[in-house]
């Protein structure tokens, strides 16, 4: 059985944008970075590239010895990496203060991703990028949770709801809260589920809490994901996202690197159980297209069984291909109409196709219930259906709003 062919990859290479695809080639072990490829680089652009992927620290650590890499923009890469470097620190940090409050209150937690994920794969705390922490907690928790970060500082960035009804509604459909911290800037989502979607989360939250793992930070004994989980539970996240971000496929390479192909083959094998299958082999196909992943047998060929891992994979590169334009005003321009319009068509195809008619559902009904209507507008709990009907009309009102000030 062959790896993925080098004409996939080659059609993935040229889906991309200059930018992106000078980055790949930095990160290639097998593609040749040219002598006047930083020649006429449009620095603003690439660097901008660099933060929308969150790849701009661990760019400047594998590039900083690259002798075609002009002066101006490795003196600008540094600045920034130091600036980076700084502000993990700060998330290692509160990590720990937030962790020892609920220890001290006997609240189980899992840290997802950020710090610890970066210590173990990445081998510093402080070289995956991210802009905030992920803890979860028992949902039976979760208001206690809530009350111990509040008393630390933290507040609500949007309140969400006004009556009963809107909160119960929230919380059966959504997964965390949002919380921020003014005196250090630290924004924590709360989770009390892994999922955005419930149909994916089904069973997922409630057997991880028997396979925890502990990793060690400051001194701290720190829950975390089991390794076959948290693998999962990255490609669902990615995926979920479309991998709009580079820096989602890298923790995959990352992992298939560390781990190996056993390891890779297992976590697939749970993940089918989980019905996420499609989740996993779209993040193990795109880190081989983009990053030269090698992939164990067994993914390969479920790979090339299944024709809808390459169309998942090419809205996947056209998202993280338009990433740097995600605020651009829809109604500036018939191109930015043209390209927000594709971008939410690929939301659902993408949803449909990871989950089927049920998955498509979920997306749909986030859509028609978003807290941020409600701000705008809402009906009484009595009346509480007709939020749904003034959903579309509401979110017309809000594009608009938004881009006309």
């Amino acid at each position: 059985m062959k790896e993925v062919s080098t004409k996939s990859v080659q059609v993935a290479s040229t889906a991309l944008n200059s930018d992106v695809q000078l980055l790949l080639r930095c990160f290639s072990t097998h593609r040749q970075v040219e002598s006047n490829a930083f020649l006429h680089l449009d620095s603003a652009s690439f660097l901008h590239t660099l933060e929308c992927h969150r790849l701009t620290s661990l760019f400047y650590l594998t590039t900083k010895n690259n002798r075609f890499l002009t002066l101006p923009v490795k003196t600008l890469l540094e600045k920034r990496f130091s600036k980076k470097k700084l502000r993990m620190l700060t998330l290692v940090a509160e990590l720990c203060r937030v962790s020892k409050q609920f220890k001290q209150a006997t609240i189980l937690t899992v840290a997802l991703k950020g710090p610890l994920l970066s210590q173990q794969y990445y081998n510093d705390y402080t070289v995956r990028e991210c802009n905030d922490l992920d803890i979860l907690v028992k949902p039976s928790d979760v208001q206690a949770a809530y009350r111990i970060l509040t008393d630390m500082g933290y507040g609500m960035t949007e309140v969400f709801w006004s009556s009963p009804k809107q909160r119960a509604v929230y919380h059966k459909t959504f997964h965390h809260y949002t919380m921020y911290n003014a005196s250090n800037h630290v924004v924590i989502e709360l989770h009390w589920r892994l999922y955005s979607s419930n149909q994916v989360d089904k069973g997922a939250t409630e057997n991880l809490w028997n396979n925890l793992r502990i990793q060690k930070l400051g001194g701290l004994e720190i829950q975390v994901l089991s390794g076959s989980d948290m693998f999962i539970y990255l490609c669902v996240h990615g995926s979920a996202h479309q991998w709009t971000r580079l820096f989602w496929v890298q923790d995959i390479v990352r992992i298939i690197k560390k781990e190996g192909g056993e390891f890779v083959g297992r976590a697939y094998q749970k993940s089918v159980g989980r019905g996420v299958a499609r989740h996993v082999l779209e993040g193990c196909h795109l880190s081989h297209l983009l990053f030269d992943a090698c992939l164990p047998l067994v993914i390969q060929e479920a790979i090339q069984s299944d024709k809808r891992i390459e169309q998942l994979a090419a809205m996947s590169i056209f998202a993280m291909n338009h990433v740097t334009a995600s605020d651009n005003n829809p109604i500036a321009s018939w191109g930015n109409l043209t390209l927000a319009q594709k971008r939410v068509v690929n939301h659902y195809r993408t949803s449909y196709h990871l989950g089927g008619g049920e998955a498509l559902s979920s997306s749909f009904k986030r859509f028609f219930i978003n807290p941020r209507y409600w701000r705008l507008y809402s009906f009484s709990d009595r009346f509480f259906v007709l939020n749904y009907f003034a959903a579309p009309f509401l979110w017309v009102y809000s594009v608009f709003t938004k881009n006309s000030e």
